[in-house]
């Protein structure tokens, strides 16, 4: 990293850190599809970027995302039990516990690029990067909403 580059990484991270972070998203096909045989693949995964490289580099603290299925074919009763769950969620926005990513400068990873060859062994992707002991699922809560699940 040249010095430009580390100067605004570095006033990036003191102007963030410890500001939490959630991401509230939706997605028009049922939970399924978002799974980990989904047609989408997991929404964890697809919000690997954000949630990690946007947010969580520059030192927020990431919360699970908060999302609402099937929003192709909400009717008002789920409309209403979304709104419902959203206001749940924000209530705790500051009681929830954040996204345990691995931290890149803490020894996890000793080349600061590639996870040390003795964590996570024989498991790869994104999970690998979230220091719990059932690191598959970082969307640990979801409005399930919507009629149908197919």
């Amino acid at each position: 990293m040249d010095i430009r580059t580390q100067a605004i990484h570095t006033a990036m991270v003191t102007v963030l850190q410890g500001k939490r972070a959630l991401l509230c998203v939706t997605g028009g096909g049922p939970q399924a599809d978002y799974g980990p045989r989904g047609i989408n693949g997991p929404l964890e995964q697809l919000l690997f970027p954000i949630t990690h490289g946007t947010l969580f580099f520059p030192g927020m603290d990431v919360l699970p995302t908060f999302a609402v299925y099937g929003t192709g074919a909400l009717d008002t009763t789920a409309t209403e039990a979304a709104k419902r769950a959203l206001e749940e969620r924000m209530i705790r926005l500051f009681l929830d516990k954040p996204i345990a990513f691995r931290r890149q400068n803490e020894g996890d990873y000793p080349d600061k690029h590639t996870l040390a060859s003795h964590i996570a062994v024989g498991n790869f992707g994104t999970s690998v990067h979230i220091a719990t002991p059932d690191a598959t699922t970082i969307n640990s809560e979801v409005a399930l909403m919507g009629k149908s699940e197919s």
